[in-house]
């Protein structure tokens, strides 16, 4: 399945990053990767992941309080956001409409 991103989504695995890579060497890094581990399995199994509504999916990274938030579209898995489950929980929706 392809990958897309919505910009703003690149800008919040960004900002994430580097947030944790200031709190502790490698844990940034560490982030990136866990965040790269749940595109992968959305990937590979797009319809497991619950249904937030407005057609739109999430899958929760493992070890950090994010999720991806995502769009089947043909065969193109869209990721609109790399949200914060504790922050803004909807801040996202305005995306629908881009």
């Amino acid at each position: 399945m392809k990958r897309r991103f919505h910009p703003a989504a690149l800008d919040e695995i960004e900002q994430a990053s580097q947030y944790y890579a200031g709190l502790e060497p490698g844990l940034g890094l560490d982030f990136l990767a866990e965040a790269h581990s749940a595109l992968r399995r959305a990937a590979d199994h797009p319809l497991a992941w619950p249904s937030v509504g407005h057609g739109i999916r999430r899958c929760q990274l493992r070890r950090f309080p994010y999720g991806l938030l995502y769009a089947i579209e043909g065969d193109v898995l869209y990721v609109l956001a790399v949200m914060h489950m504790h922050r803004r929980p909807e801040h996202w929706l305005d995306r629908l409409t881009e």
